[in-house]
Protein backbone atom coordinates (compact mmCIF):
# COMPACT_ATOMS: atom_id res chain seq x y z
CA UNK A 1 0.00 0.00 0.00
CA UNK A 2 1.57 3.61 -0.72
CA UNK A 3 1.38 6.58 1.28
CA UNK A 4 2.05 10.59 0.54
CA UNK A 5 2.45 13.49 2.19
CA UNK A 6 1.60 16.48 0.18
CA UNK A 7 2.70 20.29 1.38
CA UNK A 8 0.02 22.17 0.24
CA UNK A 9 -0.31 25.90 0.34
CA UNK A 10 -3.94 27.03 0.34
CA UNK A 11 -4.98 30.12 0.10
CA UNK A 12 -7.37 30.08 2.66
CA UNK A 13 -5.91 27.45 5.05
CA UNK A 14 -2.40 28.32 4.58
CA UNK A 15 0.53 26.10 4.95
CA UNK A 16 -0.38 22.80 5.83
CA UNK A 17 0.43 19.62 4.98
CA UNK A 18 -2.10 16.33 4.06
CA UNK A 19 -1.36 13.27 4.99
CA UNK A 20 -2.78 10.49 2.34
CA UNK A 21 -3.21 6.83 3.11
CA UNK A 22 -3.82 3.86 0.46
CA UNK A 23 -7.03 1.67 1.93
CA UNK A 24 -9.59 -0.13 0.37
CA UNK A 25 -8.27 1.44 -3.22
CA UNK A 26 -8.47 4.97 -2.25
CA UNK A 27 -6.48 7.71 -0.51
CA UNK A 28 -8.01 7.96 3.19
CA UNK A 29 -6.54 11.61 3.62
CA UNK A 30 -6.02 13.68 6.67
CA UNK A 31 -4.67 17.61 7.34
CA UNK A 32 -2.12 18.32 9.36
CA UNK A 33 -2.45 21.95 10.21
CA UNK A 34 0.60 22.80 12.20
CA UNK A 35 3.00 19.99 9.43
CA UNK A 36 4.37 16.49 10.16
CA UNK A 37 6.84 16.83 13.00
CA UNK A 38 10.35 16.43 12.70
CA UNK A 39 11.07 14.68 16.31
CA UNK A 40 9.99 11.36 17.14
CA UNK A 41 7.24 11.37 19.92
CA UNK A 42 5.69 14.89 19.42
CA UNK A 43 2.41 14.82 18.47
CA UNK A 44 0.28 16.91 15.65
CA UNK A 45 -3.38 17.77 15.13
CA UNK A 46 -4.81 15.58 12.22
CA UNK A 47 -7.76 16.38 10.80
CA UNK A 48 -10.09 13.52 8.42
CA UNK A 49 -10.61 15.10 5.49
CA UNK A 50 -11.92 14.22 1.92
CA UNK A 51 -10.54 10.71 0.36
CA UNK A 52 -9.36 10.99 -3.12
CA UNK A 53 -8.83 8.69 -5.97
CA UNK A 54 -5.43 6.91 -6.40
CA UNK A 55 -4.54 8.78 -9.05
CA UNK A 56 -4.50 11.61 -6.66
CA UNK A 57 -1.35 10.15 -4.86
CA UNK A 58 1.19 11.68 -7.62
CA UNK A 59 -0.74 15.23 -8.10
CA UNK A 60 1.42 18.11 -8.20
CA UNK A 61 0.04 21.69 -9.23
CA UNK A 62 -2.47 24.53 -8.70
CA UNK A 63 -5.91 23.77 -7.40
CA UNK A 64 -7.65 26.58 -8.83
CA UNK A 65 -11.28 26.42 -7.11
CA UNK A 66 -12.46 25.69 -3.56
CA UNK A 67 -11.72 25.42 -0.19
CA UNK A 68 -8.27 24.03 -1.20
CA UNK A 69 -7.48 26.22 -3.77
CA UNK A 70 -3.49 26.53 -4.25
CA UNK A 71 -0.56 24.91 -4.83
CA UNK A 72 0.25 21.37 -4.09
CA UNK A 73 3.18 19.22 -4.44
CA UNK A 74 4.77 15.84 -3.09
CA UNK A 75 6.58 16.43 0.13
CA UNK A 76 7.05 12.62 0.36
CA UNK A 77 6.20 9.13 -0.47
CA UNK A 78 6.46 5.72 -0.34
CA UNK A 79 4.86 2.27 1.02
CA UNK A 80 3.77 1.02 4.25
CA UNK A 81 1.82 -1.98 5.73
CA UNK A 82 -0.60 -2.19 8.39
CA UNK A 83 0.55 -3.95 11.57
CA UNK A 84 -2.68 -3.99 13.45
CA UNK A 85 -5.97 -4.04 12.29
CA UNK A 86 -7.61 -2.39 15.52
CA UNK A 87 -10.70 -0.79 14.74
CA UNK A 88 -11.86 1.01 11.85
CA UNK A 89 -10.83 4.68 12.23
CA UNK A 90 -13.46 5.92 9.66
CA UNK A 91 -16.57 5.36 11.32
Amino acid sequence: MIFVVHEHHAKRAGLHHDLRLEVDGEMESWAIPKGIPLTSGVRHLAIKVASHSLDYADFEGEIEEGYGAGTVKVFDEGEYERIDEGPDYRS
